[in-house]
């Protein structure tokens, strides 16, 4: 039997609890999030006592997470149990463009629980999500409009991080119109618009999640260049732009749906028109985990989604009428896949 240098095991037993215990900071963070404990501390530095009766939570337990926290870099413990913000907990702020509070809430509530039957999902093929909640995720969010909020919320702080690498890896002063499907708040349309001034930008999404998206419209000033539409985009989506731009959208579906929706934008642009398709593409066997992980999510809460590699995104193109044109990495973990009529 192989056995390891001590120093190999050592080293190697230590990453691997890393790994094993992942779990407990995703609630520790989250616990954070949900009370706000940035948002308290935007005036100054404040003890954990009178942080704890704000938050009406137990004094030695709260200090407990936070002085956790802290020694991950999260929050700063200063003398006599006072706590501070630092660079990473302001992106806890509610009230930042770029928060990240809502992630830390959505993944440590609906995702949380639906992760700890992973298990039972990989040896029945029945979705995590649907077995715990009785639904698949988009019909718990028409149901539930507290997640559906948070849901967006998240997917808006996101933008704001993640997608400034996609507005700067793409040209999209050639389009005239500029379709966002399943765009959400509007933040990644946004920032496109905001770089290119001449552009006009169309958000669809579902009903009720479009009528949340003036407030940001507003913020940004495009309220007079993005229409809002909604509507079902398995059926039709905004017909006549030469552009369309659909940003971790395409992830959440299988095969067959999100061929389904990539014919339906198809049909609707233009003959010299262009799909573009922001999501991460899985590399080769060993190499980075970013999609990997992300798969494994889509595994637990899409009805099928799934990350795919550069050949089934060519495979996925052709069954929609498309050619897929050239993939653009970014510097953000996503790529920017170009499609346009076959």
């Amino acid at each position: 039997m192989q056995t390891l240098a001590p120093e190999t095991a050592t080293h190697s037993a230590s990453s691997l609890m890393q790994l094993i215990t992942g779990n407990f900071v995703t609630q520790a963070v989250y616990v954070a999030a949900k009370l706000g404990i940035a948002d308290l501390l935007v005036e100054g530095p404040q003890t954990v006592s009178l942080l704890a009766n704000t938050t009406e939570c137990n004094e030695d337990f709260l200090y407990r997470v936070l002085r956790t926290l802290s020694s991950l870099g999260l929050f700063e413990e200063t003398a006599n149990k006072t706590f501070q913000l630092n660079p990473t907990a302001h992106l806890l702020r509610s009230d930042v463009p770029e928060s990240m509070r809502w992630m830390a809430i959505m993944m440590g509530e609906e995702h949380y629980v639906a992760w700890g039957h992973l298990k039972d999902s990989v040896q029945t093929g029945v979705l995590a999500f649907e077995s715990v909640f009785g639904m698949d995720v988009f019909s718990y969010f028409k149901k539930n409009p507290a997640a559906s909020e948070v849901f967006n919320n998240a997917m808006t702080g996101l933008a704001q991080n993640m997608y400034t690498s996609v507005v700067s890896s793409y040209d999209f002063s050639g389009f005239n119109t500029l379709v966002d499907i399943g765009g959400g708040h509007g933040m990644l349309l946004c920032q496109i618009l905001a770089k290119n001034p001449a552009l006009q930008g169309v958000l669809f999404d579902l009903e009720h999640v479009v009528q949340g998206a003036s407030t940001l419209l507003n913020q940004h000033s495009m309220t007079d260049r993005c229409k809002l539409d909604h509507g079902d985009f398995f059926q039709a989506v905004t017909p006549g732009a030469d552009g369309y731009i659909l940003s971790h959208i395409v992830h959440d579906w299988d095969d067959e749906r999100a061929a389904t929706l990539l014919s339906c934008i198809r049909k609707a642009m233009t003959y010299d028109g262009r799909v573009l398709v922001v999501e991460d593409v899985i590399g080769a066997p060993n190499t980075g985990p970013s999609g990997k992980l992300m798969d494994l999510n889509m595994l637990v809460m899409t009805p099928g989604g799934r990350e795919r590699t550069e050949s089934e995104f060519h495979a996925l193109f052709e069954r929609a009428g498309l050619k897929l044109n050239r993939i653009i990495p970014t510097q953000s973990s996503v790529c920017i896949l170009e499609g346009v009529k076959a």
